[in-house]
């Protein structure tokens, strides 16, 4: 008698390559999956990235497969989740089970609710790119006294210059120049050519998320250099602190 297989062959990376797009042929193992852990019924859609097959199973789990060459990063995976469960002021996911299925590994956990940074945050046209400075900073500017007050006589330090999105140049300005001042930032903002219009609590959030991937980011010297209000606990509060223009 014959044992019905519902994942394909992949015991290697070549074979593992060659299915792990085909929804064809891994949705029976899936589906298994879902039965053996209660979950059948709910709508199944696989997040597009990532270089192993993840599943959202409706809004309340998230399954992630791995072939059977890789079985040693399922099992890390599992045991760093279940050793950061609750211990984090951030909210991690919940392994609900840990086990295999035609010798392909799989955890099914809870889902997490939000977006991806990338998608959430950055909705910057792929061919917007500019000269930038990436360190505007007080301790880059001159300036100089004369009869109608003072002016800016100086910029320097270009070592760390580079040519990337326009917007990129806003994630030291914040912390580092107008330092919480949200008419100081409104002011170099429309200097700089935005309109009223642009100053959104979208291009705060983009420019959050540029600091927190500048190539020098470092969130512990950015809070200390500009505290936020007690309190604050998001990422949203942050971008409102540091980046608000209203």
């Amino acid at each position: 008698m014959t044992t019905q297989s519902f994942f394909p062959a992949a015991a290697t990376p070549e074979e593992f390559d060659r299915v792990r797009r085909d929804e064809a042929v891994l949705r029976a193992g899936i589906e298994a999956l879902l039965d053996r852990h209660g979950l059948r019924g709910r709508p199944i859609e696989r997040f597009p990235d990532g270089s192993l097959p993840v599943y959202a199973i409706g809004g309340s789990h998230v399954l992630k497969v791995y072939p059977p060459f890789d079985l040693v990063e399922r099992d890390r995976e599992s045991l760093v989740m279940r050793a950061l469960e609750g211990r984090l002021p951030v909210p991690t996911p919940e392994v609900q089970a840990a086990g295999e299925l035609d010798g392909w590994g799989y955890v099914p956990m809870t889902r997490l609710r939000g977006e991806i940074l990338s998608s959430a945050w950055f909705r910057v046209p792929l061919l917007a790119r500019s000269l930038l400075h990436t360190e505007i900073m007080r301790e880059h500017l001159l300036v100089e006294e004369t009869r109608d007050g003072f002016r800016l006589s100086g910029l320097f330090d270009f070592e760390p210059a580079m040519v990337g999105a326009p917007e990129y140049e806003l994630a030291s300005v914040g912390v580092f120049f107008s330092a919480g001042d949200p008419t100081l930032l409104r002011t170099l903002l429309f200097a700089y050519g935005l309109r009223d219009g642009e100053l959104s609590p979208d291009l705060s959030r983009r420019a959050l998320a540029y600091a927190l991937l500048h190539r020098y980011s470092s969130l512990s010297w950015y809070l200390t250099r500009v505290p936020p209000p007690p309190g604050t606990r998001t990422l949203e509060g942050l971008a409102e602190h540091w980046y608000g223009v209203r």
